[in-house]
This record gives C-alpha cells, structure tokens and sequence, in this order.
C-alpha cells in the first residue's frame, strides 16, 4: 500500500473518530452533531491532497454528513476569513491545509475554544490545538535521494525541484534528500537547485526546460512532489532528452 493511501486510511479513521466524539452515542451506534466537516485547502487541489479531499467528502457522504469546501487560492488572509466563517457556522469539524502556520492560529485558537476538532494535514500550522496526520517528509526525501545514490554512475549530475521553502515540507523533503545522495554521494554533482515552487506541473516544464539549455548533461531529476516531476518529464520529452 503506498504512503498516501495510508495516510488516507489514518486520515479518515481519525477524522470520523473526532467527528463521533462531538456529540454522545448509544451502543453500536454512533451518533454525529449537527452540522457540516469543513475542509479548507490553501490553493487548487491535485496529487495527495485532492486524494484526501475526495476521501473525506466520499466518507462523509457515505455517512450522511454534509461537506464543504473552500479554496484560499494561496492567499493567507483569504484563509483566516474562510476559518474564521467556519467557526461561526459551527462546522462539526474542520480540516486544515494551512496556507502559512503563522497567520491561521487565531483561526485555530477561535475553533478551539469552540470546541470544534480541527485536523490539519500536508503542512503544519504552529500554534494552537489540532491533530496533525502527514507523512514522515524528511523520510521521503531520504528515501528518493537514496534510491538515486544507488543507481546514479560516477560523476553523475543532477537538478532538483523545490517546492515552496518557507514550508517544512519542502525544507524536510530536500534535507532528507541531501543527506541521502549528496552527502554520501560526494562525486554526484547538484548543477541547480530552484530556490523557490510553486508545487506545479508548470513549474517543473519551466525549470526544466531552462536546465536543459543550460546543462549539456544532467544525469538525474529529483522533485519535490508528482506535480513538478511530472513537469519535468514532459519537457524532456518534448526536447527528446527522455
């Protein structure tokens, strides 16, 4: 089973768990609050997050619980305002993609002291009571720079897509990376590093279209998450380097 269908797995369990604790049950039977499990998402969804957003609004139909959504559109303010409104509805349960840890823990703290569980995945949020469910990043990146460190030749050189460094997810995953290739690979060249992403399929065609101008050789290509890999490999294809 991959790690996103776990995460998956552990996701719901914990969320319905949460959700049933909001209101009493009888015996073998749950019973739920009223009102809605509101998810609020920090941009556009694809890849493991919109995985976990059709999972839960999948469960939560199949339960009989109302579902909704907002998208922050990658604005913070935007974001706070959104959970802010959520709190004020008396959602059941909230379900945080945080936009920036810093700026949502008034949000947080208002759903705390509401009562309100709030669940917060793929990026942390640093203040304030929730359950966090992710991935292990660092051992993510450890464990795509190793399988490069073991199949890379001599001499190899390679490139690397971030994603947005101001979120430990991309901070831990390029560690992890590092440490695994870099590290223990001292003949492995890094000939460019983006020093910013924006996680997107057209940022890994943008990227990796200038590195192919500019490096006559790259031997390898490591990526933050699917989208921007993805972008990567549709470039070389078009430039008939795959």
């Amino acid at each position: 089973m991959s790690s996103s269908k776990k995460v998956l797995l552990l996701f719901l369990a914990l969320l319905m768990m949460l959700v049933s604790g909001c209101g009493g049950s009888d015996v073998g039977k749950v019973s739920y609050p009223d009102g809605k499990i509101a998810w609020a998402a920090h941009s556009a969804l694809s890849g493991v997050p919109k995985e976990l957003h059709d999972g839960v609004q999948a469960k939560a139909a199949a339960d009989g619980i109302e579902f909704e959504a907002q998208n922050a559109v990658d604005n913070a303010n935007l974001q706070l305002d959104q959970v802010n409104k959520m709190v004020d509805d008396k959602a059941m349960a909230i379900v945080l993609l945080a936009m920036n840890g810093d700026s949502i823990i008034p949000a947080v703290e208002r759903a705390n002291a509401a009562g309100i569980p709030v669940i917060a995945t793929n990026r942390d949020v640093n203040g304030g009571v929730f359950t966090n469910v992710i991935n292990d990043e660092k051992q993510a990146g450890q464990i795509q720079g190793a399988y490069m460190a073991a199949h890379l030749p001599q001499n190899a050189k390679v490139v690397y897509l971030s994603g947005d460094m101001s979120i430990s997810a991309a901070q831990l995953r390029w560690e992890g990376f590092k440490e695994a290739l870099l590290d223990k690979r001292p003949d492995v060249q890094l000939l460019a590093k983006t020093s910013t992403g924006d996680w997107t399929y057209a940022n890994g065609i943008k990227n990796m279209t200038l590195w192919m101008q500019l490096f006559p050789q790259i031997d390898g290509v490591a990526a933050g998450n699917d989208n921007m890999a993805m972008g990567a490999l549709q470039a070389m294809k078009a430039a008939g380097r795959y």
